[in-house]
């Protein structure tokens, strides 16, 4: 059941799944409310999500061409639905005008608030803490009606499993929780009653689900999101007054937002298409150069957005591995194309050196250990070789001997990409590379092995595999598999390559 759930999540970017997810609540949340099963105005709502879809695209548009930057088109409608499930509706003009101009506010600052090209903030968030500090308008949350909360539960897992933000979501949830029971306890308030008002008539399922996940403005490593996550739950719950400032849930993400802005790398790249190297039909590595050097960590990712006239359901951004080392001058990806490709891999094929692309959105724990005595063993399909090439460059340029035995598994032997850094590694090194085809008749020539990555494999070429930390890194189904193998042979450390989607 999961592996379906895994397999369909795959083929949807993140966004495309919030994007749907929330016009179905919205959806919900107007039907609710037509039949009278929340007490909200429906026309009231209509006329709010109208008010908001207007001014944000508008806002958008505006400063995306005063920026000179790529309009992200899924990011002006998640803004406006979000602002759309936790504002009251209109009941007057002058309510109108305010949810307007919150939808203005909140992709304002996006381009306003931020540093080097990355905001700091929930757009959403932002604009409903600021117009609530001034006294114009606070927030209902209505989204979180008794009614509302099954629908939310699902989308927020399913956003969640995605992502794969389990332990940020769970500290969340932890902290707003434990936080709500001694505040029940200490005020003689039935705790279960409070836990159970909490989950199903409140905005922690939505808060935690949905807004705390936004990939822009959350840490990039999993220890700061632990933190994150059970500083906004801790706020959230406890709703502490500072000064004439209430911490309301919108606040609290601000606040967490703050955190993830010291924590994590502040700036957004404009790179500039040097040179494209292909391996094959199928496969190619582009190679950037950037406005500035980024600062990262060997085998991180970042989310890349192409400036597009059009595009098709899956958007205008996609997240790749950096497959360069923090020793190069130029940025690279590796690509590997798929027919029907979306639209962004169609642009991205007809890219001709001088063309530019942006990236963003630094993160990723899949990153070499601090020990360098750990015995390692790098597992790679196809073009999941791209965040070890990044690592294997690092420890070439910088004279690291450590021991590494590299599995590179491919479907087509013209496929192998990056074989002279994989070369420099054994060379220089004695970093040991197994290639393995991924069939049982290797073509003439094939100087590698053949066959799957199994038990028996591990066993036959990793002797001490009960000893090493095991890197896996390609398509989901080859990593799930892998993983299985792993288990079944005992090997404790087990390291998976994921991110929210190509």
């Amino acid at each position: 059941m999961l592996n379906k759930l895994d397999n369909l999540l795959n083929n949807i970017t993140m966004y495309k799944l919030l994007l749907w997810g929330l016009r179905i609540l919205a959806a919900i949340g107007l039907a609710f409310s037509l039949f009278g099963v929340i007490h909200l105005s429906f026309w009231g709502l209509a006329w709010s999500l109208v008010a908001l879809l207007i001014s944000c695209y508008c806002t958008n548009v505006l400063f995306s061409r005063v920026w000179n930057v790529p309009a992200n088109t899924e990011s002006y409608v998640l803004s406006a639905l979000i602002l759309f499930l936790i504002l009251p509706p209109v009941t007057s003009w002058e309510r109108a005008g305010l949810v307007f101009l919150a939808g203005v506010v909140a992709i304002a600052s996006k381009f306003l608030v931020n540093f080097r090209g990355k905001h700091i903030f929930n757009p959403a968030a932002f604009a409903a803490s600021l117009f609530g500090l001034l006294g114009l308008m606070g927030t209902t949350w209505w989204v979180g009606n008794s009614a509302m909360w099954p629908f939310v539960l699902v989308l927020g897992l399913l956003v969640v499993r995605k992502v794969r933000r389990y332990s940020m979501f769970l500290t969340f949830a932890a902290a707003s929780l434990v936080t709500t029971g001694l505040m029940a306890y200490a005020q003689i308030r039935p705790v279960s009653s409070a836990l159970s008002l909490a989950i199903t008539s409140g905005p922690l399922l939505f808060l935690g689900g949905i807004m705390l996940t936004e990939p822009a403005t959350m840490p990039n490593r999993q220890l700061h999101q632990v933190i994150y996550g059970g500083l906004v739950g801790l706020l959230f719950a406890a709703a502490p007054t500072l000064g004439p400032l209430i911490i309301y849930p919108e606040v609290a993400l601000l606040i967490g937002n703050l955190y993830a802005y010291i924590v994590n790398p502040r700036y957004r790249l404009h790179l500039t298409l040097e040179r494209v190297e292909h391996v094959s039909d199928r496969v190619a590595s582009y190679v950037f150069r950037p406005n500035m050097k980024p600062a990262f960590a060997p085998g991180q990712y970042m989310e890349w957005t192409m400036d597009m006239d059009h595009h098709d359901s899956r958007g205008n951004r996609r997240t790749f591995s950096v497959a360069s080392s923090p020793t190069e001058d130029t940025v690279r990806i590796g690509v590997k194309f798929y027919e029907p490709s979306s639209r962004f891999k169609q642009v991205l094929r007809t890219l001709k050196p001088g063309d530019k692309i942006y990236a963003g959105q630094l993160a990723g724990d899949f990153t070499l250990p601090s020990d360098q005595a750990e015995k390692l063993v790098f597992i790679a399909g196809g073009i999941g070789i791209t965040p070890f090439r990044s690592m294997l460059k690092y420890l070439v340029d910088k004279g690291e001997k450590r021991d590494v035995t590299v599995i590179y598994s491919v479907s087509d032997p013209s496929e192998v990409a990056y074989a002279d850094v994989l070369k420099a590694a054994h060379d220089k090194l004695g970093i040991r590379v197994i290639p393995l085809l991924s069939t049982d008749k290797p073509p003439k020539g094939w100087k590698g092995k053949a066959g799957r990555v199994t038990p028996e494999f591990i066993a036959e070429h990793v002797t001490d595999h009960k000893e090493r930390t095991f890197y896996v890194s390609g398509p989901e189904s080859m990593v799930q598999a892998i993983e299985g193998t792993l288990k079944k042979l005992g090997v404790g450390g087990i390291r998976t390559d994921h991110f929210s989607g190509y």
